[in-house]
């Protein structure tokens, strides 16, 4: 993957579990490492063929390859916006790891 592709910065956030002080669950995301990466808005017809398939991906994240990530991982974005992964990283090089993202309201 070419460095000057890798012009985007992202947080990788993990999902953990932890319990409030009266003992109850209480789930919350944490900043496991910021990345760069090139981000990509997907176009109409990619869109479209996604929902076809049932999908709401919005977002591309091409990134160096990690072994850490998975399906319960979010990306933050610079803007702050957020975006659960929709599917597991997609590993399309050698160098080159694709996260397929939806955005996230709120």
């Amino acid at each position: 993957m070419q460095a000057g592709r890798l012009k985007d910065r992202v947080k990788l956030q993990q999902l953990q579990s932890s319990k409030d002080s009266a003992g109850g669950p209480v789930e919350t995301y944490v900043d496991v490492a910021e990345i760069w990466a090139e981000v990509l808005d997907l176009g109409g017809k990619s869109i479209m063929e996604a929902k076809a398939v049932g999908s709401n991906v919005t977002r591309r994240v091409a990134i160096r390859p990690r072994k850490d990530i998975d399906s319960s991982w979010r990306v933050m974005f610079a803007d702050g916006t957020v975006a659960k992964l929709a599917f597991r990283p997609l590993l399309v090089k050698q160098d080159e790891m694709h996260l397929q993202c939806e955005m996230i309201d709120g």
